[in-house]
């Protein structure tokens, strides 16, 4: 990762904040719902998509460009991103090759922000970005320690914010099955239910995934 301060005055983050999306073949319907989810859950600030914004008004431009961030493998060059803060207008754009490059540059203007008073602020920073190694996992044994799904969410949603790429699940073992296969439905009736478990949950209460 580069970070350069470029001197200029933080990007202060309004109740309402537009996004531009461009370059994206089939629309940004997952990327523009998790802004809207995240902005507003973690900074109470209201997302609104627009086709394009005033000069003079500052917004969140995210943009598919066809020049690689940086020189390297694919599977690099899809996860690397380009982000400044107060570009010319007070804005913050993010420049990716790919979707998931974008995915990244926002999750590192999330983790940027910080509360000044009754608003939030981001530096005037610039941001490239790209992961050293291709796969980064963490690995979930819920057969021998149980989680229910709202926590692998926030898990997921914390992998994330690390910019890990691979969730290894580990759903089956003697100390129990998580998964629900409808062809063989005694898998869950018998061993999602076990006595000794232990961590909380009860013994007479069900210890698997339905789909």
């Amino acid at each position: 990762v580069q970070i350069r301060r470029t001197g200029q005055a933080p990007v202060r983050l309004r109740r309402r904040l537009p996004v531009v999306i461009s370059g994206l073949p089939g629309g940004a319907h997952a990327l523009l719902n998790y802004c809207r989810e995240k902005f507003h859950d973690l900074m109470a600030i209201q997302v609104t998509h627009m086709s394009n914004v005033p000069v003079s008004e500052p917004a969140l431009k995210l943009q598919i460009v066809q020049a690689p961030v940086v020189h390297g493998p694919d599977w690099r060059q899809r996860e690397a991103y380009h982000l400044v803060t107060h570009d010319s207008n007070g804005g913050i754009v993010i420049s990716a090759t790919d979707e998931h490059g974008l995915f990244n540059g926002v999750l590192t203007l999330l983790q940027l922000a910080r509360k000044s008073g009754a608003e939030w602020e981001v530096p005037a920073v610039e941001v490239v970005d790209y992961p050293r190694f291709q796969w980064r996992g963490y690995m979930l044994d819920v057969s021998r320690h149980f989680f229910d799904a709202s926590e692998i969410m926030q898990l997921i949603d914390a992998m994330a914010l690390l910019k890990l790429n691979i969730f290894h699940w580990h759903l089956t073992d003697d100390q129990g099955w998580r998964i629900q296969i409808n062809r063989y439905p005694r898998l869950t009736e018998i061993g999602a239910w076990r006595k000794s478990i232990g961590f909380g949950f009860k013994h007479d209460q069900s210890t698997h995934y339905n789909k």
